[in-house]
C-alpha cells in the first residue's frame, strides 16, 4: 500500500464521519472531547495493561499499532467536531 492510498482512505473516512456529524450534531462536541482524551491516554494504558503478556522484542511493533489506533481515533473526533461546527455555522448563516 502506498502512502497516497492510506491518505485517501483517511480523507474518505474523515469526510464520512464529518457528514454524519453534520446530519446529526447532537452532543458531538462532548463526545469528540471524550474521544480525544481517550485517544491520548490509550497507548499508555494499553501498554501498561498488556505489557506483561508481551515478549522482549514486541515493544516497538505494539507501540506503532497503538499510535496508529490513537491517530485514527483523533481523526474521527476532529472530523466529527468539524462536521458539527459546519452544521451550526450553516444554520446560523441560513437564518
Amino acid at each position: 500500500m502506498s502512502v497516497y492510498f492510506i491518505v485517501a482512505i483517511a480523507v474518505i473516512i474523515g469526510l464520512a464521519i464529518a457528514t454524519a456529524a453534520f446530519c446529526w450534531p447532537n452532543r458531538v462536541f462532548i463526545r469528540s472531547a471524550i474521544a480525544a482524551i481517550c485517544a491520548w491516554a490509550l497507548p499508555y494504558v494499553a501498554e501498561f495493561a498488556i505489557g506483561p503478556f508481551l515478549g522482549e522484542g514486541a515493544g516497538m511493533g505494539v507501540a506503532i499499532i497503538l499510535y496508529v489506533l490513537s491517530a485514527t481515533i483523533f481523526l474521527a473526533a476532529i472530523s466529527a467536531s468539524l462536521g458539527a461546527a459546519a452544521r451550526y455555522i450553516w444554520m446560523a448563516v441560513r437564518e
